[in-house]
């Protein structure tokens, strides 16, 4: 025995789990099984009959009934003095009585179940000495039991057909007696070999278990109106009990029956009686406490799997359940709604059967239609991991099951919401968010479905539905045929309103907490430190937020963006230490996700987009940057004669370029706005991944102006105040008028070329050329295509077209940039959301 207990302690894990999977196997054939066994058509027959009291009060003394076996796996766990909590010990030991109940296979299922739950890896040997000690003791309330009724039998008036089998007694009552004896053995380690005081305790619950499932079997007989005497009621009990295990056939289904229905019925008891009581019997202690317990053990077999493979199993499962709620929800809205059809259950509502037929059907169809588009609704909250779906969806289950039975049970839809409510309790934890934006994908998507249930409404109302409300007039006076359109109007308004309130009532509260207002010190400290990108200066314009991604405590990588309806805009790449953008752009993904939030990175260059793409971002190609390599440029010799020529012809007709540096005076500062402002000619500035005149903004960097003959300032350039280490870029170019100046921008660029180039910088960013090679060739992809549309028939201030002409002289090197956008966003919306969010806020 020592040597198997041996063998078996090194393959434990795997035989762990080679027997959580044969018992899975083994409970779904049992409900299989049990399926077949047990018919509905009889148990809703037996049910019935009984009074709702009594109905609860069997199932409530049944759970109770099962209750004493937790008794032993206390004691069991004392023995091998395991350090596992009571909680897991009782809900592990409910999963053990009430599967072995069920499907015991002479011990086998009893044993491997308490082995794979209670063992320890390291002493797993001790352990399987400790079961083995204790379950002998289990039968032991039985033997006794059995020897009390023994003796009495022959002194008490018990049916002959009954004191026939008092060698089944006598057999049991022998039981406990030789488990006494062969646990004196003190050789024996394996069996039944425990303290005197651990046997005693044992015995006790092994009387409080049965004592409790032969009073139970009593009183359901009591509840049925059966008044046979207790002596032949507890002997024929515990012999059909002791047959049925002798037949080692689960659940002891047939030869138990046999023996009760045989006895019962020879005691005179009408045999439909005998076969109800059977069957409650069977449900309330056997298969009601078994559904319990199946539910319990996947929870724990669920809890070792997914363990042993890294917490993958229980994501899966964890997606799919919540994924079924949601479809499930979306369901049975779908069939309320659908049920507004049915009119036959209107002569049985009292208050409405005086109504007009038309207007009674109404009042009665509405709370259905209202109900079904609330669960749409909830499937929509739940989807978003709502915290407030819980309490939500618990109120408007309780309102949906007294309707739906307010006429008559309605055994399908009850039980279909019974399953719904377990399954929103399954995954209440999942349901952790606060915020809340009924966003333009949502909107979408439950119009679809509420406008494809109108549409199967018309077609299965058919022609009744048209009849009744558009050619009634030919049958009904005009003044009932606007009675009856207002009355259908005021209904449609009133679920409007009550929707359009649940909305509000969950998105009241809504603050985003993520990022953080801008911080100009905390910024430029952070620039100074790190260095920046091209677009970091754009925080400066302060109509955007910063997310601070830390690493103890310190800012690592910040990310700059805005917040339109649900989205989270992001203008450009991260700044800050390379090493932890990976990180950082996780981090900031999983933060917007809690928020309900969704991410769109807007103008990121390759690396960023592959790096989101790794996390399930689809992307766009938005355009191509130009980078003129200022190492390359030179305005000397035959190559730069053009450039020459244009600084020459500007220098002559009278320009003069000039840095000014800040701080920047008031007078200085109106004579640019005075050019912005013709410049902008009426127009509305930009924003976001565009500067806009702001004169705190502007005192961040150096100005580049071109002044005329006169002095007067006629053009200026504000650089951006990026902190990038090797480029350079600005953001306001603003002129007076470029038709009598012609060449003044090729001047003014050539002019920043040839000043960053002596200041040491290697290149200049002449920006974004948008939608440059995107969606104008016959190969693109339909989602270009359509974003390419989008664009050109918005943008009517800056006009893209000719933009990459324009650059191209200055031979740059084109970088391509994208907008990336998590799959489950509809792109349409998201570039929609990009055009709004680029006008001055």
């Amino acid at each position: 025995m020592k040597k198997i207990i041996a063998k078996l302690s090194q393959l434990q894990s795997l035989i762990k789990t080679i027997f959580f999977i044969s018992v899975s196997i083994l409970v779904i054939s049992e409900i299989i099984r049990l399926r077949k066994t047990i018919s509905m058509t009889d148990l809703k027959a037996s049910l019935g009959q009984i009074p709702i009291s009594s109905v609860i009060l069997m199932l409530i003394l049944g759970i109770i009934a099962v209750s004493p076996m937790l008794l032993f796996d206390i004691i069991l766990n004392q023995e091998i003095k395991s350090k596992h909590s009571l909680r897991y010990i009782l809900e592990t030991s409910w999963v053990i009585n009430t599967i072995n109940n069920i499907a015991g296979f002479a011990g086998i299922v009893d044993i491997g179940l308490r082995y794979s739950f209670y063992s320890n890896e390291k002493e797993s040997s001790k352990s399987m000495q400790g079961i083995s000690r204790i379950i002998p003791y289990f039968m032991s309330g039985l033997s006794i039991f059995c020897g009390v009724l023994f003796v009495f039998i022959w002194f008490l008036p018990v049916d002959l057909s009954i004191k026939k089998y008092w060698f089944v007694l006598f057999g049991t009552m022998l039981y406990l007696p030789l488990i006494l004896i062969i646990s004196s053995n003190k050789k024996l380690t394996y069996f039944g070999q425990t303290t005197f005081k651990r046997a005693i305790s044992l015995i006790g619950a092994s009387l409080v278990d049965w004592f409790f499932v032969i009073t139970y079997f009593c009183l359901i007989g009591y509840l049925l109106g059966v008044r046979i005497p207790l002596y032949n009621i507890v002997p024929l009990f515990l012999i059909a009990l002791i047959i049925g295990m002798v037949s080692m056939i689960p659940g002891g289904i047939g030869s138990f029956d046999v023996v009760i229905i045989t006895g019962l019925t020879s005691l005179g008891l009408n045999n439909s009686i005998v076969v109800t009581w059977l069957l409650l019997y069977r449900l309330f202690y056997y298969v009601v406490p078994f559904s319990i317990g199946v539910i319990l053990f996947f929870k724990h077999m669920g809890g070792r799997i997914n363990e042993r493979y890294l917490n993958i199993p229980g994501n899966i499962l964890k997606t799919i359940g919540h994924h079924s709620e949601i479809i499930s929800l979306r369901i049975f809205g779908f069939f309320m709604i659908l049920s507004a059809l049915i009119p036959d259950k209107l002569s049985d509502v009292i208050f409405l059967n005086r109504l007009d037929p038309i207007q009674g059907q109404l009042i009665w169809q509405m709370p259905s239609v209202l109900i079904g588009l609330l669960f749409i609704l909830l499937a929509r909250f739940v989807k978003r991991k709502l915290r407030i779906s819980y309490p939500f969806a618990w109120c408007l289950f309780v309102v949906t099951i007294i309707y739906v039975n307010l006429v008559e049970i309605s055994d399908f839809t009850s039980i279909f919401l019974i399953l719904i409510m377990f399954m929103m309790f399954m995954i209440r934890k999942r349901l952790n968010r606060h915020s809340f934006i009924y966003s333009w994908e949502d909107k979408t998507k439950d119009l679809a479905i509420i406008v494809s249930i109108l549409i199967v409404l018309l077609v299965i109302g058919g022609n009744s539905f048209w009849d009744r409300y558009f050619f009634s007039i030919r049958y009904v006076r005009l003044d009932q045929f606007i009675i009856l359109w207002t009355h259908l109007l005021i209904a449609v308004g009133l679920i409007y309103l009550v929707y359009r309130f649940a909305i509000f009532y969950v998105s009241r509260e809504t603050k985003y907490q993520i990022g953080q207002k801008f911080e100009q010190n905390r910024y430029l400290e952070f620039l100074q430190t790190y260095g920046g990108n091209t677009d970091s200066g754009l925080a400066f314009l302060n109509d955007k937020r910063l997310y601070w991604f830390q690493v103890d405590k310190v800012d690592k990588v910040v990310f700059q963006f805005s917040l339109k309806s649900n989205k989270c805009i992001v203008m450009g790449d991260p700044a800050g230490d390379t090493y932890y953008f990976r990180e950082a752009t996780e981090q900031f993904i999983k933060d917007a996700n809690n928020e309900n939030l969704d991410i769109i990175f807007y103008e990121v260059d390759q690396s960023t987009t592959l790096t989101l793409h790794e996390f399930g971002y689809e992307f766009l190609k938005f355009g191509e940057s130009a980078l003129v390599d200022l190492n390359q440029f030179s305005t000397g010799g035959k190559k730069g004669k053009q450039f020459r020529n244009v600084v020459n012809k500007a220098e002559k007709s009278g320009l003069k370029f000039e840095i000014m540096t800040p701080p920047f005076s008031q007078e200085f500062l109106d004579q640019i706005e005075l050019v912005s402002t013709k410049w902008l000619n009426g127009r509305q500035e930009k924003g976001f991944s565009l500067g806009f005149f702001n004169r705190d903004y502007l005192q961040n960097a150096p100005i580049a102006v071109v002044r005329n003959e006169e002095g007067n300032i006629i053009a200026f350039v504000n650089f951006l105040a990026s902190y990038c280490k090797d480029t350079a870029t600005i953001d306001l170019m603003r002129y007076e008028s470029a038709d009598n100046n012609r060449g003044l921008i090729d001047f003014i660029f050539i002019k920043l070329f040839s000043y960053f180039k002596e200041e040491g910088l290697h290149y200049f960013d002449l920006g974004m050329a948008p939608l440059s090679n995107v969606g104008n060739m016959e190969s693109s992809f339909v989602y270009e295509k359509i974003a390419y549309l989008i664009f050109v028939f918005s943008t009517h201030f800056y006009s893209f077209s000719g933009l990459r002409q324009y650059k191209q002289k200055f031979t740059p090197i084109w970088q391509s940039k994208y907008i990336a956008y998590p799959k489950k966003t509809w792109l349409i919306y998201d570039m929609i959301l990009l055009l709004m969010n680029d006008k001055k806020q």
